[in-house]
C-alpha cells in the first residue's frame, strides 16, 4: 500500500448519535441496517433497492429472499459498511466492506449490490458454493436460485435498469456515489482492515513547545505509543527537551539548565465528523530538570529534581488516510509541588518550579 505525506489540521466537531433500523420488508430482501443518526435509515436503502428492481420486484418468489444485515460505523474518521447478505439461512458470498467519506455513497452502494444479487448479476465469486454462474447481465434475468430454471419467465421481462448494468468499454463515471468493491479487493479490504474496535498508535515525531517551565522558551522533540479503544485513547510519551538559551541569576551566582526530560500519561475522547476529531484530554507529567550552579566559593556540581503537574488539554486530530493523521494539543498543566533551585548559604532561592505551564504539541500519528 502507498502512502501519502500529512498534511496542515483543521478542527470542528459535532456529537455523533447511533440508529437501528429495519425497513418493511421488500417482496425480494429484507433489508436490516444499522447506521448514525447523520447517515440515511433503513427506509431509505429499501427505497433505492424498489427503484433500482422496478417490476422485478414481484417477480421473486418468497422462498428465494435474501435478507441483507448492514452496519455503518465510523472508523478513524471514515465511515465503513458492512454489508452481510443471506439466503435461505446460508451466506451468499463473503461479507462484504465499502468505506467513503459520506454516508450516502454507502447506502447507494449497498442497494446496487442487492439489486445486482436479487437479480442474478452478481460477480461469480459472489455465490455460494454449489451454484451455477448466474446469467449475464445484457440478457433477461431470473432471480438467484437453484430452482429458479423451473419458474415460467415472465411475458415481457424487465431490462435492468442502467445502475444495474455494467459497460466495460466506457470509462468509470465519478458521480459521487460509491462502487461495490470489485470481488479482489474486497476480499483484500476485509482482511487487512477488521473491525476490530481498537488499534494501536505511535506518535512520531512530536514536536513539543512550552513556557514558564523555565527561565525561557522551552522546545522539544517526542515519541509517544498507546492504544485507541473506540472514540478513547491512552498513551504514554517522552519529550527530550533542548537546553534553554538564558540562566537564572541571583547577583554573582547563576544557575545553569542541563538537562531536561518530560514523561506523560495522557487520556483522550475523541469527537468524529468526517476525517476530522476534536475531544478533551486529562494528563499526568513528570517533570526532570538537571541544574548546575556557579559563584563565588561555589564547588561546580549537578542536580536534579522533579515534580509531578496534572494538566487539561484539546486534541484535534486530521485523519487523511486511514493509517496515518496530524494532531495538534495545547495544554494547560498545574504543578503538584514547587521544588527551589538553592545553592547552600544563599538565600532566597534562585529559582524555582512555576504554579503552571502552558504547552503545545504537534506531530503525526501512526494507526496500526
Amino acid at each position: 500500500m502507498s502512502r501519502r505525506v500529512c498534511a496542515a489540521a483543521v478542527l470542528s466537531t459535532v456529537a455523533e448519535f447511533g440508529r437501528t433500523g429495519e425497513a418493511q420488508e421488500l417482496p425480494a430482501v429484507a433489508i436490516h441496517w444499522e447506521a448514525p443518526a447523520s447517515c440515511p435509515g433503513a427506509q431509505d436503502v429499501q427505497a433505492r433497492v424498489r427503484r433500482l428492481l422496478g417490476p422485478a420486484v414481484a417477480l421473486v418468489q418468497s422462498k428465494d429472499r435474501l435478507v441483507a444485515d448492514g452496519t455503518v460505523a465510523v472508523i478513524n474518521g471514515r465511515y465503513q459498511l458492512k454489508l452481510t447478505v443471506r439466503q435461505g439461512g446460508q451466506a451468499v458470498g463473503a461479507p462484504r466492506v465499502f468505506e467513503s467519506d459520506a454516508c450516502d455513497s454507502l447506502t447507494g452502494a449497498a442497494a446496487v449490490m442487492l439489486a445486482l444479487l436479487v437479480r442474478g448479476e452478481a460477480p461469480e465469486e459472489d455465490m455460494t458454493p454449489g451454484e451455477t454462474s448466474p446469467p449475464s447481465a445484457k440478457g433477461p434475468s431470473s432471480p438467484p436460485s437453484r430452482t429458479a430454471a423451473t419458474s415460467p419467465p415472465p411475458a415481457n421481462p424487465a431490462p435492468p435498469p442502467p445502475s444495474a448494468t455494467r459497460d466495460t468499454s466506457a470509462p468509470p463515471r465519478d458521480d459521487g456515489v460509491a462502487k461495490p468493491t470489485p470481488p479482489k479487493d474486497r476480499a483484500r479490504m476485509s482482511i487487512g482492515r477488521p473491525d476490530r474496535g481498537w488499534s494501536a498508535d505511535f506518535e512520531l515525531p512530536i514536536l513539543a513547545v512550552d513556557d514558564s517551565v523555565l527561565p525561557s522558551w522551552g522546545y522539544g522533540l517526542g515519541v509517544g505509543a498507546g492504544v485507541r479503544i473506540r472514540h478513547v485513547q491512552l498513551k504514554l510519551s517522552g519529550r527530550l527537551w533542548l537546553p534553554p538559551d538564558r540562566r537564572a541569576n541571583a547577583g554573582a551566582y547563576t544557575v545553569r539548565y542541563v538537562s531536561r526530560y518530560t514523561g506523560e500519561l495522557s487520556g483522550c475522547y475523541g469527537v468524529p465528523h468526517g476525517p476530522f476529531e476534536i475531544g478533551p484530554c486529562l494528563l499526568l507529567r513528570l517533570e526532570n530538570v538537571t541544574a548546575s550552579a556557579t559563584g563565588p566559593e561555589v564547588t561546580p556540581a549537578s542536580r536534579s529534581t522533579q515534580w509531578l503537574a496534572v494538566g487539561l488539554a484539546v486534541r484535534a486530530r486530521w485523519s487523511l488516510v486511514p493509517w496515518a493523521a496530524l494532531f495538534a494539543r495545547p495544554s494547560l498543566a498545574f504543578a503538584t509541588s514547587r521544588p527551589s533551585f538553592v545553592i547552600d548559604g544563599v538565600n532566597p532561592p534562585i529559582d524555582r518550579a512555576p504554579v503552571a505551564a502552558v504547552a503545545l504539541d504537534l506531530g503525526c500519528e501512526w494507526i496500526l
